[in-house]
Formats: C-alpha cells, sequence, structure tokens
C-alpha cells in the first residue's frame, strides 16, 4: 500500500490547522481554568485579587476564543479555501490590539500578585497548575501575542508553496 507524499501547500495547511487546535485549547485552558479559579477567589476573598487585576491579567481574552473557535471551525470545514477563510476573519483579529497594548501590564500586574505572597492566590495558581496541561500561566500569557505573526508566516509559506508552482 502507498500513501502519496502531501504536497508543501498540504503539509502548511495541516500545519495551520494542527497548531490553530492547540492554541484554541490553550486559550481554554488559560480561560476556563485560570481566569475561572481567580474570579472564583476574587469572589471568596477580594483582597487576594481584584477584578481590575483579573481584567487586567486576561484583558480581551474572553472576545479572542470565539473568534478563533469560528475560524477553526471555517478551516475543518473548508481547508482548501484557507486564504478566503482568513481574509475573512482579518477584522476580527482587531481584538487583539487591547491584549497586545496591555500584555506588559498584565505581565506586572501578575508580578505584583506574586510578590504580594498571599497565600490564597499562591494555592490558586498551585491548584490551576496542577489542573492545566503543558504552558502554565505566564507562558499561556504570551500566546495570543504570539499568534498573529504565526498566521503571517504561514500565510506567507502558503504563497511561496503556491508560487512554486503547487496548487
Amino acid at each position: 500500500l502507498s500513501i502519496q507524499p502531501k504536497t508543501k501547500r498540504e503539509n502548511i495547511i495541516q500545519e495551520i490547522l494542527d497548531t490553530e487546535a492547540t492554541y484554541l485549547r490553550e486559550l481554554h485552558t488559560l480561560n476556563t481554568i485560570y481566569k475561572t479559579h481567580l474570579e472564583n477567589l476574587s469572589i471568596r476573598k477580594p483582597s487576594s485579587i481584584s477584578s481590575l487585576q483579573i481584567h487586567s491579567l486576561f484583558s480581551s481574552l474572553p472576545q479572542i476564543i470565539p473568534i478563533h473557535d469560528q475560524l477553526y471551525s471555517h478551516l475543518l470545514s473548508s481547508p482548501s479555501l484557507l486564504g478566503s477563510i482568513f481574509l475573512k476573519h482579518i477584522p476580527y483579529f482587531r481584538v487583539y490590539k487591547e491584549y497586545e497594548n496591555n500584555y506588559q501590564n498584565a505581565l506586572k500586574t501578575l508580578q505584583n500578585l506574586i510578590d504580594k505572597k498571599d497565600p490564597e492566590f499562591i494555592a490558586t495558581i498551585a491548584a490551576c497548575d496542577n489542573l492545566a496541561t503543558g504552558l502554565k500561566l505566564e507562558g499561556l500569557l504570551i500566546l495570543p501575542i504570539q499568534r498573529i505573526p504565526r498566521y503571517k508566516l504561514f500565510l506567507e509559506d502558503l504563497g511561496r508553496s503556491m508560487k512554486e508552482g503547487e496548487e
């Protein structure tokens, strides 16, 4: 049984799909594990972390996730239409600007919370770290900063593969 090797274009599309699935899983981890547990802590003990600090940490994450849920769904259902799918979704990427503009503030907020050494905050983060598979809070927070430039690289690779004569 002989398996046809994939074209460079097919490999790039598969890599986009694979990395998008991973990115989405990590965004959901950030939201459902870290953000939710910290919000619960804020309700139980506002002196551990305030709602303002939570917003500082997670910024526009709640707006980013549905964009990628939809993008991934469209990419899975029609991978051959990748270019037009991205063109359709590009306007929604504006929500990244708020996240990007707030990122350094989020890191400062996290460092201040860690430096405060509040036992409930430390215990909550440790519990979240145990629930999360893979990256921990600081590593997850940078992912949205890195994602848009990765799309640019993927799409440039895809464009080059098409110029090289692949369809």
